[in-house]
């Protein structure tokens, strides 16, 4: 099934928008003004966006750019049963810069009051902040929990989305199902380089009682295509297995790229009623045939509301189950060209396992409510990163990458809605 690219999907919704009368517009908006200080040189803490180009610590000590953005959202209510929505979101992006971009863009049909179909740009519902995970005003944190969203970058996808929303005696219910495409950018060593698209297919579904939510998701995600930095690994070691190189085909098998699929799994669990929010999930991914090893993360946050402040502590943990390690390849008696090849590949492998994920981190803070729709923050988090691993950080030292090492991390935010 090959899916609409995503301008089409914005050229057909945002014609049919103009048909909505004005009465039956909405137009809103989200925003975070924050600043970021690390107390390490070494490396750059990344947050939730496992390709960040940088952040707080060795680019600069205080970084503005790691959690301010600003969004707007517009909706039409195009007759009884037909809606649109279009959001676009301002952030920094893979490459540094703040090029807006259209996070959701599609067509809503209302098929019966419980059940709903969407079609185009749609918001992908892996985790439990999905729906508002740029929106720093809906949560009480400054930001989700790196050990758990930095292991799903994917925040919507190009497709279809069927849901259902009912009850059965006290017991809400909400599911939903999606089929898409979306594209991802990642920094490679010689530029910043896009990802074809990844055919998707996603499941959630919430059970809602009293003040409690459980949530279970799954999703299956097929790599359709590969960076260049990889396509260029590739061809180093196809001409390292023609020579006979030991070790080479070993490397080659596990650094799939084309067609490499991988699941992942999520549960989580929200409690929020009174004065208390109580919030946790577990993330679990499994790789077939990928570079990227499984991996698991959890996390659980608590709040408590006093009147317009509200203090809370979390604690998250990351780590891999799994990782694959690659034999070095001898480049001894090759000819100069076949040992540079073997040379590169060797820094490569070795840099994906320096990659492994594993840290975890202890956050407290506190929200302040001084007028509606704004929000205040001051957050401190205590990293703890495993040896021999740059964990969610990015330009790393060698030598912070081969110890184990404690970040302390502050943050401030100024979140609003309008």
């Amino acid at each position: 099934m090959k899916l609409l690219r995503p301008c089409t999907w914005l050229l057909l919704v945002l014609p049919v928008c103009c048909l909505a009368n004005a009465d039956d517009w909405h137009f809103g908006g989200f925003g975070t003004a924050g600043i970021a200080h690390s107390d390490n040189d070494q490396a750059d803490y990344r947050a939730d966006n496992p390709f960040a180009p940088k952040g707080p610590g060795r680019s600069a000590a205080w970084d503005p750019g790691l959690d301010s953005k600003l969004g707007v959202q517009l909706e039409g209510q195009l007759s009884s049963n037909w809606s649109a929505v279009v959001q676009l979101v301002s952030e920094r992006r893979t490459d540094a810069s703040w090029t807006p971009q259209f996070e959701w863009a599609n067509l809503k049909y209302q098929i019966t009051p419980q059940w709903r179909a969407s079609f185009g740009r749609v918001m992908a519902p892996v985790l439990m902040m999905s729906d508002w995970r740029k929106v720093g005003y809906a949560q009480i944190m400054v930001r989700p929990p790196s050990e758990v969203y930095t292991l799903n970058p994917i925040t919507n996808l190009d497709g279809v989305d069927l849901e259902y929303r009912g009850t059965l005696g006290n017991l809400g219910i909400q599911a939903k199902a999606e089929y898409g495409t979306t594209h991802l950018r990642m920094n490679t060593p010689s530029r910043t380089q896009d990802y074809k698209a990844l055919p998707i297919l996603l499941g959630r579904v919430n059970l809602e009682y009293g003040g409690s939510t459980f949530s279970l998701s799954g999703m299956h995600v097929e790599f359709d295509g590969s960076a260049d930095y990889y396509t260029l690994q590739s061809n180093m070691l196809q001409a390292l297995i023609s020579a006979g190189v030991p070790g080479a085909q070993q490397v080659q098998d596990n650094f799939i790229y084309r067609h490499a699929k991988a699941q992942n799994i999520a549960l989580g669990y929200l409690y929020d009623r009174d004065q208390w929010q109580l919030r946790s999930q577990f993330f679990h991914n499994h790789s077939q045939g990928n570079v990227y090893a499984d991996y698991s993360g959890w996390y659980v946050a608590s709040g408590y509301r006093l009147a317009r402040f509200t203090p809370y502590l979390s604690y998250a943990r990351v780590w891999n189950t799994e990782q694959y390690h690659w034999p070095t390849l001898d480049s001894s008696g090759l000819s100069p060209q076949l040992a540079a090849m073997a040379q590169a590949v060797n820094a490569i492998t070795r840099g994906v396992e320096r990659g492994a994920y594993g840290q975890h981190t202890w956050t407290t803070g506190v929200r302040w409510d001084p007028v509606e729709k704004l929000a205040v923050k001051l957050q401190m988090e205590f990293i703890d990163k495993n040896a021999n691993s740059s964990s969610l950080f990015v330009n790393t030292t060698s030598q912070f990458v081969a110890d184990k090492t404690r970040v302390k991390l502050f943050s401030a935010t100024l979140d609003f809605i309008f």
